[in-house]
């Protein structure tokens, strides 16, 4: 368990730091927006009929037109790859000596 107080950043820490977590963030907060606004998950997957998707999940159907299916898709990507920007950011940050864990 990680305690409060357990690891020390330098300013080169903090500040790259704080950018991956605002990065982390703002996907988070994005993909959370979009996924309320279309009714559906971050990779949505149905049956095309005609110009529009029909995507059923958890118990209800939803209608997707293609714009809101790709940004649907990009938002789901933007906030796997800011998660993974993040964990490879602060590996790198502790292995440079930038976050260095206190005795």
């Amino acid at each position: 368990m990680i305690e409060p107080g357990k690891f020390s950043f330098s300013s080169i820490g903090k500040r790259w730091s704080a950018i991956l977590l605002g990065i982390f963030f703002l996907a988070w907060v994005t993909n959370i927006v979009i996924v309320i606004r279309i009714g559906g998950s971050a990779f949505p997957a149905g049956r095309r009929e005609g110009d529009f998707w029909i995507v059923e999940e958890h118990g209800k159907t939803v209608q997707l037109s293609a714009s809101e299916g790709w940004a649907s898709c990009l938002a789901g990507w933007a906030m796997a790859g800011s998660a993974i920007a993040c964990a490879i950011g602060v590996l790198t940050l502790y292995c440079r000596g930038d976050i260095v864990e206190n005795d």
